[in-house]
């Protein structure tokens, strides 16, 4: 290289200074199908601020941690009137006296408490329907407001309210081969929606299984589910359209069932042989208890008892491990579940009870 091409270069280096330079890749700095590529000056146009207080090894404080997540809200199952679903668990009674307000352990019987194979939160009718066309409230009829052994009127809002409560073994005249006593109830005692004496209205019953009705007795329907074997007991629903004066009629013809005599119109939704499905309606719950003698008045009488449904389950069963035989189950712990069930309740409230086997 001349030293006169030197010196021009110098010169032009001179004038550019910090100027970018420009890189052509491989083509060369002729060649127009290589773009040129810009690289920045190594050395930047401003210096760090050296008034500053921040340094470079400064670490910044950390973010303040965050609030934790509240726990979740308890799962719970609210029924069409918006009110929450509750109940007392299986076998146990109400304790409380409405005719002295005070509550005594063992009032109204002692509940079930289970048998050498049969424990007594036991689901002895899995799969069953719901056997209310509406919501309802299983409780006491005799040891609560408007029963005999208790204080007030059947309509008292206190039985009309969750929780529920068992009345399978309460102290009755019955036998029970599921109850300590060997004696109690024999099924579960629920009222509708609401009273009608106050509210008006029907309240129906209907199928808690596909079956068929094999028999209708002077106060009671029975379903029979063909599949698992079992009879549902539906009592004191509404069985005539019109009745007549049971004065009329002889002790014997009272004592007989001669109610067909003066009564007329069946006011059930259903007739014996008729097949049904679950949901299907029965009839209308009702006071219904038929007819009987009055040995004071010595005359025939209507018998009546609260508004409710009187519900069994029958199944044939060993409760001591020996001997099978047909009998009333406890239904209450199949009642929650098919009332969860109707609810659509979340998985996580249904009790960890297993299925009866037998």
């Amino acid at each position: 290289m001349s030293y006169q091409r030197d010196a021009v270069m110098a010169a032009i280096a001179a004038v550019l200074g910090g100027a970018a330079l420009i890189f052509y890749p491989s083509g060369g700095a002729g060649d127009p199908s290589s773009p040129p590529v810009d690289i920045p000056d190594a050395t930047p146009d401003e210096s760090p601020d050296e008034t500053s207080d921040e340094s470079p090894d400064t670490i910044p404080d950390p973010d303040p941690e965050a609030d934790p997540a509240p726990d979740p809200e308890p799962a719970v199952a609210m029924d069409e009137s918006g009110s929450q679903f509750s109940y007392d668990p299986p076998g146990e009674l109400t304790k409380y006296d409405y005719r002295d307000d005070a509550e005594e352990v063992g009032f109204s019987g002692i509940g079930f408490e289970g048998a050498a194979n049969f424990d007594r939160n036991y689901v002895f009718a899995p799969g069953m329907d719901w056997p209310l066309e509406e919501r309802g409230f299983p409780n006491s009829q005799v040891y609560r407001p408007g029963g005999y052994q208790s204080a007030g009127g059947q309509c008292d809002i206190a039985n009309y309210d969750y929780p529920w409560q068992d009345n399978f073994c309460e102290t009755r005249g019955h036998g029970n081969a599921f109850c300590q006593t060997g004696r109690g109830h024999q099924g579960q005692d629920i009222r509708p929606a609401s009273c009608p004496p106050v509210t008006g209205g029907a309240h129906m019953a209907v199928a808690a299984a596909d079956g068929y009705i094999s028999n209708i007795g002077s106060i009671s329907v029975w379903l029979r589910d063909g599949e698992s074997g079992r009879t549902y007991w539906y009592m004191h629903l509404n069985h005539w359209d019109s009745c007549g004066d049971p004065a009329t009629l002889s002790q014997a013809q009272c004592n007989s069932g001669g109610i067909a005599s003066i009564c007329s119109g069946n006011a059930l939704e259903v007739e014996v042989g008729d097949e049904v499905s679950a949901g299907d309606l029965i009839g209308e719950v009702s006071n219904w208890f038929g007819i009987g003698w009055d040995s004071g008045r010595n005359r025939c009488v209507w018998r009546a008892t609260t508004e409710h449904l009187h519900f069994e389950i029958h199944d044939t069963v060993s409760p001591d491990g020996d001997t099978a035989a047909s009998m009333r189950v406890p239904p209450y712990s199949s009642l929650v579940m098919a009332y969860l069930d109707r609810l659509s309740a979340d998985p996580a409230l249904y009790p960890e009870w297993e299925e009866a086997e037998y």
